[in-house]
């Protein structure tokens, strides 16, 4: 008798180890993640990232002024050409003005890059402003109507995108692109640059980009 109550409490010992192994994966209350679950979580790097521009620049190499604006836009292959600078840009009211007229498929381009101080604006510079945020176009006695004319958003830099084949009943889809690309890089220029006064800045030094424009 003593023998078979025995095996009764072995058997029973048995079936308790058994039913507490037995317990739901899910159950589970460990830190460590499924590959599945792991798979809903991303790794942020930390850090401030740098507005990438051609050619592996950062924003760090673009000093907001002309000369940067200029070098920005041939970095991007948008200029070509020999730059004339010190044009009459008191004229319009702005600072100062650098051109650009360089051949693009078979089309003559001028590019016209104006600086204004929107801080200190006289007369002439605040008329010539309101005319282009309105129309894209100025009007002036001595000049005449000047078409595809943008500024910044600041109003700090303008920019005279001339090309035949970029408008018009006769346009090149080719010339179009191409001005619609320039104006958005020309658009974007002051969110990619520092300010006028940093420093250490690092040097340039590039092959313009093969879809540079062909003097």
């Amino acid at each position: 008798m003593k023998r078979i109550l025995l095996l009764v409490l072995i058997a029973a010992m048995a079936c308790c180890f058994t039913s507490c192994s037995s317990q739901p994966a899910h159950m589970n209350t460990g830190s460590t993640l499924t590959s599945d679950e792991s798979a809903h979580f991303t790794t942020v790097p930390v850090g401030k990232q740098l507005a990438t521009l051609p050619d592996g620049h950062t924003k760090t190499q673009y000093k907001n002024d002309i000369e940067g604006l200029a070098t920005y836009l041939l970095d991007c292959g948008f200029l070509s050409g020999e730059v004339t600078k010190n044009m009459s840009a008191a004229t319009i009211g702005a600072a100062e003005g650098w051109r650009y007229q360089f051949s693009f498929n078979s089309s003559n381009v001028s590019v016209e890059l104006y600086r204004y101080d929107p801080s200190n604006l006289d007369s002439t510079a605040k008329n010539i402003i309101d005319q282009v945020k309105k129309s894209s176009s100025f009007n002036m006695l001595d000049i005449g109507t000047v078409q595809n004319v943008y500024l910044t958003y600041s109003g700090k830099y303008m920019l005279i995108y001339n090309d035949s084949k970029a408008q018009g009943s006769g346009k090149d889809k080719s010339n179009e692109s191409r001005k619609n690309a320039v104006l958005k890089a020309f658009m974007g220029f002051e969110s990619n640059a520092v300010a006028e006064s940093a420093t250490n800045l690092q040097s340039i030094s590039t092959t313009p980009a093969t879809t540079a424009a062909t003097k």
